[in-house]
């Protein structure tokens, strides 16, 4: 699968506080307007590990109706981390229009089911 090379940055929506040896996920704003229900991979920026010593977790996520992003977050740390409204957490690349995916799904889904009943056949007939 190939996602968009545009990447859009995602930002801290408010002040949050991540406890010490803890994971979480925040919700996150796209700086840019993007369509509730788009589908995109999330990845972090080195300056999240470099600067505040948090590992931000790359997810495929889909755009809420509120426009949030969820992001997660690991504090392998033994103190809390503040980040603060607006700071950059990582990047956004849209992924490709659905209907070739669910295009795709169904003919692996085919592929797969294809290949079981072959099995099943080669076991039944030894």
């Amino acid at each position: 699968m190939t996602f968009s090379e545009d990447l859009l940055s995602v930002i801290a929506s408010e002040t949050y506080v991540i406890p010490p040896q803890s994971e979480t996920v925040i919700p996150a704003k796209i700086k840019r307007n993007v369509q509730p229900g788009t589908i995109g991979l999330i990845e972090s920026t080195a300056r999240l590990a470099g600067h505040y010593e948090l590992q931000g977790v790359a997810a495929l996520v889909k755009v809420a109706k509120d426009e949030s992003v969820p992001f997660r977050l690991i504090n392998p740390t033994n103190k809390p981390v503040t980040l603060y409204k607006g700071d950059s957490l990582g990047t956004f690349s849209e992924a490709p229009s659905q209907k070739p995916m669910a295009t795709l799904m169904s003919l692996l889904w085919e592929i797969a089911t294809l290949y079981s009943l072959h099995n099943r056949s080669l076991m039944i007939s030894q």
